[in-house]
């Protein structure tokens, strides 16, 4: 495929915030179901904006949007100020590193298969280098999601590991900690947080936060 992005005019907040994060992540799981072995966003740099949508009834603390999933730094503002530093990661760009975990040269596409909460929770599977990768939605904005990770034909784990951005993250990066909107570009956006559970029993119980994109690595 040539190009996706979430908007093609105007970009609003939610270009920049966990929405369109969690979209992004989602498309490139759909995507690998399908057989597409190629794809790109448009676009990584350049394209931040204030003119498109900043309701309050959208999501998102910063005033601002943008094209691009990395911050042009410095020459973001006064367009984007809080982007953050040259090259900072968006929440859409952190999906892709999230899923990167999972796209690996080599490895197959798995059937996931979600009983339950079929509404809020999403999920995808493949092979991986160190055993199987798991990739877990919870489009619920406001409530966690307990759910119940099993692998056919196995009974235990040597180890697991939980790679997470949400809500909570992307709400880090818009308080006082992170100190946006910052007319110099510098503002801290916070980075996935990772669990190392170690040596698990199958099927394994986890909490998906409200609004996250999880990726589970078992061995």
């Amino acid at each position: 495929m040539g190009e996706i992005g979430g908007t093609y005019t105007n970009p609003g907040k939610q270009s920049w915030s966990i929405t369109q994060g969690l979209y992004a992540g989602q498309v490139l799981g759909e995507m690998m179901n399908a057989g597409v072995s190629r794809l790109t966003w448009w676009i990584g740099f350049g394209g931040c904006s204030t003119s498109g949508n900043m309701s309050t009834s959208l999501y998102g603390w910063q005033d601002f949007g943008g094209y691009n999933i990395f911050s042009d730094g410095p020459d973001d503002a006064p367009d984007c100020p809080g982007a953050g530093p040259t090259g900072t990661m968006s929440p859409t760009a952190r999906a892709f590193q999230l899923f990167s975990q999972m796209a690996v040269n080599g490895q197959t596409v798995l059937t996931a298969t979600v009983t339950g909460d079929t509404t809020d929770v999403r999920a995808y599977a493949a092979t991986n280098p160190n055993g199987t990768a798991v990739l877990l939605f919870n489009d619920n904005e406001t409530t966690a999601q307990q759910v119940s990770v099993a692998l056919l034909g196995k009974s235990s784990s040597s180890s697991v590991k939980v790679t997470t951005y949400d809500k909570a993250i992307y709400d880090l990066s818009g308080s006082p900690t992170g100190t946006p909107p910052d007319p110099a570009g510098t503002s801290t956006w916070a980075a996935p947080s990772t669990a190392n559970m170690g040596t698990q029993s199958l099927p394994l119980s986890l909490t998906l936060t409200p609004w996250s994109m999880n990726v589970v690595i078992i061995e």
